[in-house]
């Protein structure tokens, strides 16, 4: 059935599996009155008989400015239990197909309850999403207070519900409000490109698994299983289980990247966008690495894979080869293990070594990555921030010291926290975010998309000796350290009990190898200045690490190696990991 003439909506797109309709009072800045509501209702009729997706839109820069003003004057009480605009939100949202809010310029008020209730929202560089209506002397009645809780938390919806902050692009993509950030011009086509994503999926499926989504917690999982009885028996099931397995029988299983228990390492589809510097999909445009070592080149190798474009920076002009050396052959045996679709030269061209710090001015994300000591990393630090970009995030890769302490030699230490990688990072699907007192709420959620861009799971924790992986780790290994020292096993022994015992990926004196005795030594002695001596370094340790056998790479620790393998100095086989050590 074809919608009534609309006079205050503008029919953009109408195909059999979207209609895209837009806001269309530009004299007013789209402020959406009762005539509105009425045309919204009209399309909510028609996609509630024909279910479609729905792409809702502004006009002339402005998706929606809020209510109506001069209307919202002149309501009174019987008006305000109508719920007027409540009402239509509540209708929007519960359509049987997702609602797509593509935001360009202001949302706000009921403009940006209009977006809450969509379900999924998209926005253009020149966004700006809040809700003023207590300094009207009313209160956002029509979905903000419940809504934006959900969506964003209770902290950060109460600054913007009880404090007037309005948020821009990049801090509503921070906190995951918007899914993607675009330029204005491209914005249409980003809200397609999504829409096109969704009509690929079963249409029945859609609507249940959207309706289940909403359902109340109690409800759960008989209502899963209700579903999922009918979708059993549902002819599309059957088709489109068999289109896929036939698929996965005619072509060729590439080869996977390991992560550290053996699961292939998940990828992140990048969506094309002109704005990758908002971080369409958690990673800056540009992302820039301090330090160019095993650990600096795996960050950057992450960035990269993940679309950035990536500038690692190295104290001189050895240690920049050096540096280019390693992140070539780690983009090779990313092409060679197919766990990307881009080319060595593709991803290599996407890559800068240099010895300049100025070359970091562009980024929007810098991350320290420089041997573990506070004076080193401090005074770099400086340097780096004082030619960041005012919106650029700064992050310290250290894995023991205090993200506080760092925090207070930085001109803005709420635009810095810990993101502690783990060694080697391509086998490492952890990353510890590192919450300083300091640190913003936006960052720590930026940090959150970041990590999941990269295939990589984020634990958060307070800024405490240690943090939580680091103070474990080094007790678990400085105890392997000691039985070594006491004659109890043998290192391969030691590390066997753990990997076949315990189920540990790789065994404690291995994994000190793959670290670095002398980052081991140095967090113990840190440990052991803040927390007390049961973080004391073994005798063995220490003389280790004086005799300059630092493990892999000086070649020999615990182990003696060669280039990716180690075997025992006894020249007994080390027991190995199911993927081996990459």
């Amino acid at each position: 059935m074809p919608l009534p003439n609309l006079t205050t909506l503008r029919v953009v797109d109408d195909r059999p599996d979207r209609l895209h309709i837009a806001l269309n009072r530009p004299e007013v800045k789209n402020a959406i009155d009762r005539a509105m509501v009425t045309e919204l209702h009209a399309v909510c009729a028609e996609l509630e008989r024909s279910p479609r997706i729905l792409i809702v839109s502004g006009s002339d820069g402005v998706f929606a400015s809020g209510a109506d003003i001069a209307q919202l004057r002149e309501r009174r009480r019987d008006e305000a239990l109508e719920g007027i605009n409540s009402r239509i939100m509540v209708r929007i949202a519960a359509l049987p197909l997702p609602v797509i809010a593509a935001i360009d310029g202001w949302a706000l008020g009921g403009g940006a309850e209009l977006a809450y209730a969509a379900d999924f929202r998209i926005a253009s560089t020149t966004a700006k999403i809040g809700n003023p209506e207590t300094s009207l002397g009313i209160t956002p009645a029509a979905g903000a207070t419940w809504r934006l809780v959900e969506l964003v938390g209770e902290p950060l919806a109460k600054e913007i519900l009880l404090a007037g902050r309005v948020l821009d692009a990049s801090e509503a993509l921070a906190v995951r409000l918007v899914s993607s950030v675009h330029e204005p011009a491209e914005l249409p086509a980003a809200a397609d490109a999504l829409a096109d994503r969704i009509a690929k999926q079963d249409p029945l499926a859609l609507r249940f698994t959207k309706s289940l989504i909403h359902a109340p917690r109690t409800a759960h999982p008989a209502v899963d299983e209700q579903a999922q009885a009918v979708l059993f028996e549902s002819p599309a099931k059957f088709e489109r289980m068999t289109a896929f397995l036939e698929r996965s029988a005619a072509r060729p299983q590439p080869k996977t990247s390991a992560d550290s228990v053996g699961h292939p390492r998940r990828r992140v589809a990048l969506p094309e966008s002109p704005v990758k510097s908002a971080g369409v999909v958690g990673v800056p445009d540009v992302v820039g690495v301090l330090g160019g070592g095993r650990m600096g080149v795996g960050i950057a190798h992450a960035f990269l894979l993940a679309g950035a474009r990536v500038i690692i920076l190295e104290r001189d002009d050895a240690a920049a080869a050096q540096a280019r050396d390693g992140l070539a052959a780690a983009i090779e045996r990313s092409v060679a293990r197919a766990t990307t679709t881009e080319t060595a030269d593709e991803l290599l061209a996407r890559s800068i070594v240099t010895t300049e710090v100025a070359a970091f001015a562009g980024a929007g994300l810098v991350v320290e990555a420089v041997p573990e000591d506070f004076a080193l990393k401090s005074s770099m630090l400086q340097r780096v921030e004082a030619v960041l970009g005012e919106g650029a995030w700064l992050v310290s890769n250290t894995s023991s010291l205090s993200i506080d302490d760092l925090a207070a030699t930085l001109a803005h230490p709420e635009r810095f926290c810990g993101l502690h990688f783990f060694n080697p990072v391509p086998a490492s699907t952890l990353v510890e975010i590192v919450r300083g007192e300091a640190s913003a709420p936006e960052l720590i959620a930026a940090a959150q998309s970041w990590v999941a861009a990269i295939g990589k799971t984020p634990i958060i924790v307070k800024n405490s000796p240690g943090f939580a992986s680091s103070r474990l780790g080094v007790v678990i290994a400085i105890e392997a350290i000691r039985m070594l020292e006491e004659g109890v096993a043998s290192a391969e022994d030691i590390d066997a009990a753990m990997v076949l015992g315990y189920k540990f990926p790789v065994g404690p004196l291995r994994l000190t190898d793959l670290v670095g005795l002398d980052v081991r030594l140095g967090i113990s002695d840190y440990l052991a200045s803040t927390l007390g001596e049961r973080f004391t370094a073994p005798a063995l340790l220490r003389q280790k690490v004086a005799d300059g056998k630092l493990g892999r790479k000086s070649g020999e620790g615990f182990f003696v190696w060669s280039d990716a393998t180690a075997s025992a100095p006894s020249n007994r086989q080390a027991p190995r990991n199911r993927e081996g050590v990459s």
